[in-house]
């Protein structure tokens, strides 16, 4: 067991919030950056550009970045309290990544399969927070 001084708490407790904020932050942007993978490049997003993809919104602590990359800005934020959530804004995200069976308020009929980008970024979850918090342990 090592010797501490009450001196070096304020580095050890800084350090500590340092790494904690670089795994809430990287966590969240790698789940986002698998979600936002288009099905070409091996991810499970079904297009490569369009309004799917651009209405990425992530809540940081009260701040909302906006677009196909937002999670990128993550990094660059000041320090914020609170968690990070994401979602898509467009109004058919929903029929998109669950899918649809039936006749929407068009008269439009559709059997379409879910894509599931949402639970696909919440599979990888677990993995992407440990290989992070190995990362975090060399800040």
């Amino acid at each position: 067991m090592g010797n501490y001084r009450f001196s070096q708490a304020d580095r050890i407790a800084a350090k500590l919030k340092h790494r904690m904020r670089y795994l809430k932050i990287m966590t969240a942007a790698r789940i986002m950056q698998a979600q936002q993978r288009p099905r070409d490049q091996g991810g499970p997003m079904p297009v490569v550009s369009g309004e799917l993809r651009d209405s990425l919104v992530v809540d940081a602590g009260g701040r909302l970045l906006i677009g196909t990359y937002a999670y990128r800005e993550l990094l660059s934020l000041p320090a914020f309290k609170g968690p990070i959530t994401w979602g898509w804004t467009v109004p058919y995200a929903d029929r998109i990544n669950y899918g649809f069976t039936g006749i929407d308020s068009m008269g439009r009929n559709y059997n379409q399969a879910g894509v599931h980008y949402i639970e696909y970024g919440e599979g990888l979850a677990p993995r992407i927070a440990r290989d992070e918090a190995k990362k975090a342990m060399n800040l």
